[in-house]
C-alpha cells in the first residue's frame, strides 16, 4: 500500500453488492497502515471516512452504468478519497423541498470534510474529498 513514503491503497469496483463492506475494509487497512507510520487517528475520523467512502461509492453505483474505482492517500495529515465513475455529469444534493441543498449522501460527505470537489472529463467524473486525520 505504500511506496517511495507515500501511502495510498486504490482498488477497482464493479458494483457488486458487498462493494460497501470491501470499500470499508480498504479503508480500515489503509488507516492501519497510517497509524503504523507513527501518525496520530482520531476515532472521529475512522468513523467520518466510514461515512465518505460509503456515501461516495453508493453515489457512483446510484449514478453511473459502469464501473467505479475507490482511491485512498495520505496527504498532509488528511485522508484524501477519491471515486472516479463512468459518467461526466455532476451530480448535486437536493434538500426535500427539491432545492440544491445540504442533506442527503453528498450534503453529508461535504458536512464531514475538510475539503469538497467534483471534476468532470470525457471519462466520467471524480469526486475528492479530504478528511483530517485528528479532528
Amino acid at each position: 500500500m505504500s511506496s517511495a513514503g507515500v501511502l495510498y491503497a486504490g482498488r477497482a469496483f464493479d458494483g457488486q453488492s458487498d462493494m460497501g463492506e470491501q470499500a470499508r475494509n480498504l479503508a480500515e487497512d489503509f488507516l492501519a497502515e497510517v497509524r503504523a507510520s507513527g501518525a496520530a487517528v482520531s476515532t472521529s475520523t475512522v468513523g467520518r471516512l466510514w461515512v465518505v467512502v460509503t456515501e461516495l461509492l453508493a453515489n457512483a453505483t446510484r449514478h453511473a452504468a459502469g464501473p467505479c474505482v475507490l482511491e485512498l492517500q495520505l496527504r498532509g495529515g488528511q485522508v484524501e478519497v477519491s471515486v472516479w465513475d463512468t459518467v461526466p455529469t455532476l451530480i448535486e444534493s437536493v434538500d426535500a423541498d427539491g432545492t440544491t441543498g445540504s442533506e442527503g449522501g453528498l450534503g453529508l460527505v461535504r458536512e464531514l470534510c475538510s475539503h469538497f470537489h467534483m471534476q468532470s472529463s470525457a471519462g466520467g467524473k471524480r469526486i475528492q474529498a479530504r478528511i483530517p486525520l485528528v479532528v
